[in-house]
């Protein structure tokens, strides 16, 4: 794919309005290996924001309520995006948001909605995360933004090879059933195999049904090693699903 092509195809998705927001938290699982797990969605439509928990979420014995959440039965709505989330946004007035912007591949007018999609909202020292839900139409094809998940974790070779990547390389992923986080875990690769993190945990299901179709993943953006680790690397994976499907389904996805 040609990086117009690739530009042209990732703008239009940048800008399409409304879509729902996967609100996660970091936590160790049963293992005590740390992972994010689905809390609830976050949605704009209509000019208007809302929030709800997943049914699922709230049942889990390691639940705990977002600040300014508490009532966990309801419908949260707001005219503007809700302070907490808000907040994760970084200011205009920040000399540091135009070079910040570019790492995300997103122009200095684009929307608070896009930047908090885009970013996650993944603030020092905090355990909320977002992750922007894939867009699936009738016929089951779909694309999805996200920024890769445990590069950290990979040593200094792997991470160097990030650094070489061009906007519109294909990448390989490869399921990890071993995974001892995640028996669905699924790992990112470049063309000569080096693993360079993970598809996020709450998108991993979602992609395992996706494989047998063949999507193709690609480079949106690789930043340098001066960027932070969870900005490093930014794709887009287009695929299919069989007609009818969501990204997100069944009971664990259903809220309140």
């Amino acid at each position: 794919m040609s990086t117009s092509a690739l530009l042209s195809r990732e703008a239009g998705h940048a800008h399409e309005a409304g879509g729902r927001l996967l609100v996660t938290v970091r936590r160790p699982n049963s293992a005590g290996i740390g992972r994010y797990f689905p809390l609830g969605f976050l949605s704009h439509t209509d000019d208007l924001y809302r929030f709800s928990y997943l049914r699922s979420a709230v049942q889990d014995s390691d639940f705990r309520p977002i600040f300014g959440f508490g009532q966990t039965d309801r419908v949260y709505e707001s005219h503007d995006l809700f302070p907490i989330f808000g907040e994760r946004i970084m200011s205009a007035r920040r000399p540091e948001r135009p070079a910040y912007l570019r790492s995300l591949n997103l122009d200095d007018d684009s929307e608070p909605w896009e930047i908090l999609g885009r970013s996650g909202g993944r603030r020092t020292g905090d355990t909320i995360e977002v992750i922007p839900e894939p867009v699936v139409a009738a016929d089951g094809s779909f694309a999805a933004t996200f920024l890769v998940h445990g590069i950290r974790h990979r040593d200094e070779r792997n991470q160097a090879q990030i650094s070489a990547l061009r906007q519109g390389d294909r990448l390989i992923l490869e399921e990890d059933p071993t995974n001892e986080a995640n028996c669905l875990a699924v790992k990112v690769l470049n063309g000569q195999r080096v693993h360079l993190g993970f598809v996020p945990d709450p998108l991993a299901e979602f992609v395992c049904r996706a494989l047998p179709s063949d999507p193709e993943m690609f480079v949106v953006q690789a930043n340098g090693p001066e960027t932070p680790p969870h900005l490093r690397l930014l794709v887009r994976l287009e695929g299919s699903l069989p007609a009818g499907e969501r990204a997100f389904q069944g009971t664990d996805w259903e809220t309140f």
